[in-house]
């Protein structure tokens, strides 16, 4: 039983190989600024000792109106859940919907120019609402579709900009990762009757189910990331 397990698992990992899609953490070494204050419609309902994660949302132009229901429940709600867990801070989403020129922004072509692009509206959005500067505050364009042809999400390591296509689950709490400096390399498969990926895993495998959470290593790097913010 043993060699046919084996065996099995070879041809399944081998098969994978060609049903994968990458998500790229892109170069950006913006200085933080002094973080602000945060405005009262950014304070949580629920009480709290730190500040929330902010999540500012934008709904890209070209997502079908059939996926709006699900945005909340399959891409956001499990990552909320393991988040809040890791950190002891609530986290709120909130999306921004038919606001050119942020939701029908050009995002296909090349990568980094994809990525400076969208980092640029976004600190244009940012700044022009006086929203937080610091490390709570990020904002994320979700697309119907990838930037190329095998990227579905770029971010800023540890920054506030990110995309995330919406054609697999894992890939808004992948990119969420990044922007709270967790890491590729400390991502895992995990095997509990089947194999599912944890979260930060560098390649969506089709084949595999999704774990849903961060890897002990990388729920570290995020506490240590928002350890010293307000």
């Amino acid at each position: 039983m043993q060699i046919l397990y084996t065996l099995f698992t070879t041809l399944l990992f081998t098969s994978i190989i060609n049903q994968t899609a990458s998500a790229t953490v892109v170069k950006d070494e913006t200085p933080w600024p002094i973080a602000q204050p945060e405005t009262p419609s950014m304070r949580s309902s629920i009480p709290v000792e730190k500040r929330p994660i902010f999540v500012f949302a934008f709904v890209h132009d070209d997502v079908p109106e059939d996926k709006i229901p699900s945005l909340y429940p399959d891409h956001f709600a499990p990552v909320i859940r393991e988040l809040r867990t890791t950190t002891g801070r609530d986290v709120s989403v909130i999306f921004v919907r038919n606001t050119p020129p942020y939701t029908n922004y050009s995002y296909k072509g090349e990568t980094q120019a994809s990525y400076d692009g969208w980092r640029d509206l976004g600190t244009a959005y940012r700044d022009a609402k006086n929203l937080p500067t610091g490390r709570t505050t990020k904002f994320m364009l979700l697309t119907n579709d990838g930037m190329t042809n095998n990227v579905f999400g770029l971010a800023g390591g540890g920054q506030q900009f990110a995309l995330a296509a919406l054609s697999h689950k894992q890939l808004v709490g992948h990119e969420l990762g990044h922007m709270l400096d967790a890491q590729h390399e400390l991502a895992e498969v995990r095997y509990n009757g089947w194999w599912c990926e944890t979260f930060m895993a560098a390649k969506v495998n089709t084949l595999l189910s999704n774990c849903y959470v961060y890897t002990d290593p990388n729920r570290e790097r995020i506490r240590s990331y928002l350890r010293d913010a307000p």
